[in-house]
């Protein structure tokens, strides 16, 4: 498993978010399965009730 991204209940607001093992870490696979998750999402809710949180120290998510 390389990992998951999706969106979850926390809480009572819709947050999104993404693992991926660190192992496969600056191949691009985050922005691969977040655009891919979102497309999908998209077509059953509204995206823009959807929270999302960056860590600070994720530097490669800023």
């Amino acid at each position: 498993m390389v990992g998951f991204c999706g969106i979850t209940l926390l809480d009572a607001e819709l947050d999104f978010g993404y693992f991926i093992r660190q192992k496969f870490w600056g191949q691009g696979l985050a922005s691969l399965m977040c655009k891919s998750a979102i497309f999908k999402l998209a077509q059953s809710i509204d995206l823009t009730q959807v929270k999302v949180f960056i860590a600070s120290d994720n530097v490669g998510c800023a």
